[in-house]
């Protein structure tokens, strides 16, 4: 993997063309504004976000399992 991206969270998810974009939030140590601001634009096949969708609803039932989330 050449690039990492941190992220605190998705902004909007819109579906245009074909595709689902989904901008990504990030908040700045260096910012003076508190809320985040969108640093990235996720672009994905429909397919490609099903995998996506199926990956994070995986992970959810495992944070739930392991007693992270309630």
């Amino acid at each position: 993997m050449e690039h990492e991206i941190l992220t605190s969270g998705i902004g909007e998810v819109s579906l245009q063309d074909g595709l689902v974009f989904m901008t990504l939030l990030g908040k700045s140590p260096f910012s003076p504004q508190k809320t985040p601001e969108v640093t990235h634009e996720l672009a994905l096949t429909p397919g490609g976000f099903i995998d996506f969708y199926s990956r994070i609803e995986e992970t959810v039932r495992q944070l739930v399992k392991d007693g992270v989330l309630v």
